[in-house]
């Protein structure tokens, strides 16, 4: 976008490059924060690691560091205030709730239209392979090794895998029914659900390290489940369990953990990818000592960061869909020399 104005005989042009409003363009999108043991606060020991859009009021509790923008449809934020909850438009509550917003915060923003099933069946018309009731498993061991650049699938409970190239389709994967996953993404894909995708066990990039995905990688993963995302109770997941995707939610929850209020702490719950999601939905429960020390006494800490290549690479088939949100984010701008100026000031 080009725009030209002269001001006291000086004229000037300036350009701006734009690109459209995405869910991808989120480490964290939450179009309600209400949901189980909500509000959703964001607490003391989370350092959220990308940018953040809400379409509701903000919750903060303690002295949580955000590292990028955040943005509210709010005009005001909610404060836990050492358990008497007030709402007001101040940026921290003395003595008890004090957030870092490294990179500001809009409060006020504007809405960004969530989703609805009509996108999730557009992206099951793409499907280059539909199943139903299957296990997923991206990069297998068949015995002699992972089969990296693959994903293979099963019946639920049985161990008859049928192995599939990502390179031979569009990689958008569509399953009807229950769906299992895990395992180690070499390649591009995108895996969407009429119903709950469980995470079964660790889901990471082939191109990675404990960092998350290192510079030169080129996997990426989407997760587009019609009800939820989940994180399985079970034995892989009851010591830490890590998530390179963007995950998308229509109806609920993109990250709920199973039991999260069970059973004894699991460790860290660490996605590097992004968050988009209709409703918040816990990750485990705790409390704060005296010294303002939190300890977790079930499910998950949460550790999210954002995987910024998302601004420049897609899951396959999200094109179709994740830019309903409508709006624009300015990339860059500069002063330059019009070509012919005296057209624009006649």
């Amino acid at each position: 976008m080009t725009s030209y104005a002269t001001v006291d005989g000086r004229s000037k042009a300036i350009q701006v490059d734009l690109t459209p409003t995405a869910f991808s363009d989120y480490l964290y999108y939450t179009n309600s924060d209400v949901g189980p043991g909500g509000p959703g606060y964001f607490r003391s020991g989370d350092v959220v690691d990308g940018p953040i859009h809400i379409n509701d009021m903000m919750a903060i509790w303690g002295d949580p560091v955000f590292t990028s923008e955040v943005r509210t449809t709010a005009t005001e934020l909610q404060y836990y205030n050492d358990n008497a909850p007030i709402q007001t438009s101040a940026l921290s509550n003395p003595p008890h709730d004090y957030p870092v917003f490294e990179e500001g915060i809009r409060l006020g923003a504007a809405a960004i239209p969530w989703l609805d099933e009509s996108d999730l069946n557009t992206l099951k018309s793409l499907a280059g392979l539909s199943l139903s009731n299957q296990e997923l498993r991206f990069g297998r061991d068949d015995g002699s090794g992972p089969m990296l650049g693959y994903v293979s699938y099963t019946n639920i409970g049985k161990d008859s895998w049928t192995d599939v190239e990502l390179s031979s389709f569009n990689g958008l994967i569509y399953v009807n029914g229950s769906c299992l996953i895990s395992g180690v993404v070499d390649g591009q894909a995108t895996v969407v659900n009429n119903a709950t995708i469980e995470i079964v066990d660790d889901l990471v990039y082939a191109g990675s390290d404990a960092n998350g995905p290192l510079p030169d990688c080129d996997d990426i993963l989407g997760l587009v489940a019609s009800t939820k995302v989940s994180i399985a109770d079970n034995a892989a997941n009851a010591s830490d369990c890590v998530i390179h995707a963007h995950i998308m939610s229509m109806n609920n929850q993109a990250a709920l953990v199973e039991n999260y209020g069970q059973g004894t702490p699991r460790g860290t719950l660490t996605i590097h990818g992004g968050l988009a999601q209709d409703k918040w939905g816990p990750v485990g429960t705790g409390y704060y000592d005296g010294d303002d020390n939190f300890h977790l006494l079930t499910g998950y800490e949460r550790d999210l960061h954002y995987d910024w290549r998302l601004r420049d690479i897609m899951p396959p088939g999200y094109s179709s869909i994740i830019f309903n949100g409508g709006g624009f984010n300015r990339l860059v701008w500069r002063e330059i020399t019009p070509v012919d100026l005296t057209h624009w000031e006649g």
